[in-house]
């Protein structure tokens, strides 16, 4: 689970590409979305039985 993260240094913006890149995202440009996302909103993403982590999804928490 990821909340938002905010860029104002390069610094900065080299941990929210770290934290983008630990996601499964083929579907969302995760360094964007963390960076936008609001109050209550996360970037989630869970492990299905065999332990693999599955697409992540935002989503309201």
């Amino acid at each position: 689970m990821q909340h938002a993260l905010r860029a104002f240094t390069s610094r900065d913006q080299k941990a929210v590409r770290a934290a983008a890149s630990t996601f499964r995202h083929p579907s969302l440009d995760t360094e964007k979305v963390i960076t936008e996302l609001g109050v209550g909103e996360a970037l989630v993403s869970t492990l299905d039985a065999k332990g693999t982590p599955s697409i992540v999804d935002q989503t309201l928490i």
